[in-house]
């Protein structure tokens, strides 16, 4: 039984040194774990693998055993312990600010465009129709208008600023050509209309008088416009002119 133990533990250093020799160091690249691999993150991995090599082992040897579970515990010495785990420190740091830089990309587009898809899609439209130099694109059109967050609130707005500017251009324009067609139908009548309402919209709060008068009337009309009870026409006073 010793001899089988010890057979046992030789296998097991073996297989350790093989996969470590054989494998990365580092985690694969483009993951969130990287630099950590059998140090860290990869190491339940690592632990199945090495079972089933040694386990192997173990029947081609005919030891007759079997392997329930292999767990591993990497630690550097005690020498280099404290640069190790500033390293992984300055790893998972990584990790974090990697994290933090996906969330607050999501959060940024989810805001601009309703969902990080629908910045993906208008993104890559984009892209496409500069690449191209064409302009008229309607799937770029369509992605736009299913849009969402501040792009559907900033078209929201355009339509209705667009929309409220042609209608009063409209209706500038007919209110013009209704202004013509009174004006050549009665000259006269119509710039004393003009006159008359342009004198209520300006000053609507003002008190007014309208004296009739014959033109040929060479009377001065004095008007106290001061304010005082009982004010009204029986104040105004006509002079003689000499």
């Amino acid at each position: 039984m010793p001899a089988a133990v010890g057979v046992l533990e030789d296998i097991c250093y073996r297989e350790l040194v093989m996969y470590t020799v054989s494998s990365n160091s580092t985690q694969k690249s483009g993951t969130f774990f990287e630099g950590l691999s059998v140090l860290g993150a990869d190491r339940e991995e690592a632990a199945r693998t090495l079972k089933d090599r040694i386990q192997k082992k173990a029947d081609e040897a005919k030891l007759g055993v079997e392997l329930v579970f292999v767990g591993m515990q990497v630690h550097p010495p005690k020498e280099v312990a404290t640069d190790y785990e500033d390293v992984i420190g300055a790893v998972l740091e990584k990790r974090a600010s990697i994290l933090d830089a996906v969330s607050s990309r999501n959060e940024t587009l989810g805001l601009l465009a309703g969902s990080v898809d629908s910045a993906d899609e208008l993104g890559t439209l984009v892209r496409d129709s500069q690449s191209s130099g064409d302009r008229d694109v309607p799937e770029l059109d369509k992605a736009f208008e299913n849009a969402g967050g501040q792009i559907f609130a900033t078209l929201r707005k355009a339509r209705s600023d667009a929309y409220e500017k042609t209608t009063i251009a409209k209706a500038t324009g007919e209110r013009f050509q209704s202004q013509v067609q009174a004006y050549r139908a009665a000259p006269v009548i119509y710039k004393r209309e003009l006159r008359l309402s342009t004198l209520e919209e300006l000053a609507p709060l003002l008190r007014k008088y309208v004296l009739v008068s014959d033109p040929q009337d060479k009377r001065v009309t004095i008007i106290d416009m001061s304010e005082k009870v009982g004010t009204g026409l029986y104040d105004i006073t006509a002079v003689d002119q000499k």
